[in-house]
């Protein structure tokens, strides 16, 4: 079995909390973005509504809330990242999810997103696995093997 396993999400995990919480003031916002930054330190000891520790998003967010050395508190856990959303959106907490899922569930005003520093890693990591040979492969697989390896995964025009 041969695996490549340099491809990477374009988006960046993003920090997610009610615009009543008491954490919004302190974001920032540079000067060449649109979205704001929120520091990851200011969220030491905040409550987080996660994913459960087998999901994907919940294992990116678990790498980038290592930087808070076990300094913060997961009070509920969901197996649907939509359920997550919903929550936070209730206000009862804040969480990290993909940038994509701000996209696709719409919360209309009771949300704000923040982008987490590039220092941080905040990105999804992919893996393509086959067998023996990429030659072996279907015609689809192996166009959709060459665009992953050349282009790396970017999201579609209309979620952008």
């Amino acid at each position: 079995m041969k695996l490549y396993d340099d491809v990477e999400m374009e988006f960046c995990e993003l920090n997610h909390m009610r615009k009543d919480h008491p954490l919004n003031q302190e974001s920032y916002r540079r000067e060449d973005e649109a979205m704001s930054y929120m520091p990851l330190e200011k969220l030491r000891g905040a409550d987080f509504i996660l994913t459960k520790s087998f999901k994907k998003t919940r294992m990116a967010a678990d790498r980038i809330l290592k930087y808070l050395d076990g300094n913060y508190s997961v009070g509920l856990e969901s197996q649907n990242i939509e359920t997550v959303i919903r929550l936070v959106s209730s206000g009862l907490g804040i969480s990290l999810i993909p940038h994509i899922y701000s996209k696709i569930y719409r919360t209309g005003d009771d949300i704000n997103y923040y982008r987490i520093e590039d220092f941080y890693h905040p990105i999804w990591q992919w893996a393509v696995i086959y067998n023996e040979s990429i030659e072996k492969l279907s015609r689809p697989s192996r166009e959709l093997y060459n665009i992953l390896c050349e282009d790396g995964c970017k999201l579609p025009n209309y979620v952008e």
